[in-house]
């Protein structure tokens, strides 16, 4: 591979991931893309030169710092331009001169503003998940595959509306918000029926590893140790399925597979639920679900193949694949 190519795109993606953070912060100061036409200064308002804004290097040489009021530039700028660069270089590597990496690049593009947008202000604008989707449903077109493109779209929003809405029944809200219905739309029509299916799992995996300390933290402050105790006696079971798995306390294979797979859903479930009920304690706790769902659709663009192909040499699970 010519070295120039990965550079090349690695700049590009670099000069895009600027962009993706007008993308980001724009909508929730009230501005567009096109008003103002150039970039300033969030602290003191003083419009950038060309020279402040060079992706990554000008924040380097301005030592995280406003020319102008020396006031803190935030680490989202450099963060999201390298990230941006990286996705798109790694995009390249894994899938070449084709249009299957043009699509990627554009879904990768969604999931970097869009998960921007709900780290900052917890919150999915209409003005990126409308045309995530629309796009997404064009590229499913093109591959041809009509009936997983149409499947993974109405999985991937019922899965996530019927989630959401179990909320209800348990806590008395929503679990989830409508923007991650949208989400898991456009997912589903980038990456299909299976590639939804994975995503949400391992969403839902992430989700619960990231809650998990945030949950004991928070626990911990109101003085909720039943709750704490409860948590760790769900990881203690975990922990132990693991061990008898590894050392093959039993003959059928498959059945503790499910087993397993039954318990982590349960496990799942409840950290999700505590992670609601938790909105009501003192000084509330609310993490976004859109990034988890963003990681795992990540997780299947660039080791999707690898991981159904492990799952296939399995040798309890191999039949039922």
């Amino acid at each position: 591979m010519d070295i120039l190519i990965p550079i090349y795109i690695f700049i590009i993606g670099l000069i895009f991931g600027s962009f993706f953070n007008v993308c980001i912060i724009r909508p929730f100061v009230n501005e567009t893309l096109t008003k103002p036409k150039k970039s300033k200064c969030m602290s003191c308002g003083h419009t950038l030169a060309w020279y402040d804004n060079i992706p990554i290097i000008s924040y380097l040489l301005l030592l995280g710092k406003c020319r102008y009021c020396k006031a803190t530039i935030s680490w989202q700028y450099p963060l999201v331009e390298f990230v941006t660069a990286d996705l798109f270089l790694c995009a390249y590597i894994k899938f070449g001169h084709t249009w299957q990496c043009l699509g990627m690049i554009i879904a990768l593009s969604f999931f970097i503003i869009m998960s921007g947008t709900d780290f900052k202000g917890q919150v999915v604008f209409d003005k990126h998940t409308y045309p995530f989707i629309i796009l997404g449903i064009i590229y499913g077109i093109s591959t041809g595959d009509y009936l997983g493109t149409a499947l993974g779209i109405l999985i991937g929003a019922g899965a996530m509306e019927l989630a959401a809405r179990s909320g209800y029944l348990f806590v008395g809200q929503r679990a989830f918000g409508e923007g991650d219905t949208y989400i898991a739309a456009g997912i589903g029509a980038f990456l299909g029926l299976k590639g939804i299916i994975l995503t949400i799992i391992m969403a839902m995996l992430i989700q619960t590893m990231w809650a998990f300390p945030a949950l004991i933290i928070k626990y911990a402050q109101n003085k909720k140790y039943s709750e704490i105790l409860t948590m760790f006696v769900f990881i203690y079971i975990v922990v132990n399925f693991c061990i008898i798995n590894h050392f093959r306390v039993f003959d059928s294979a498959f059945l503790l597979y499910i087993a397993f797979v039954v318990l982590i859903f349960i496990y799942t479930f409840k950290v999700c639920i505590e992670l609601i009920n938790s909105t009501k304690l003192e000084g509330g706790l609310s993490l976004p679900f859109g990034p988890a769902l963003f990681m795992g659709a990540s997780i299947y663009i660039f080791f999707g193949d690898w991981i159904f192909s492990l799952l296939k040499e399995s040798e309890w699970i191999r039949w039922y694949l």
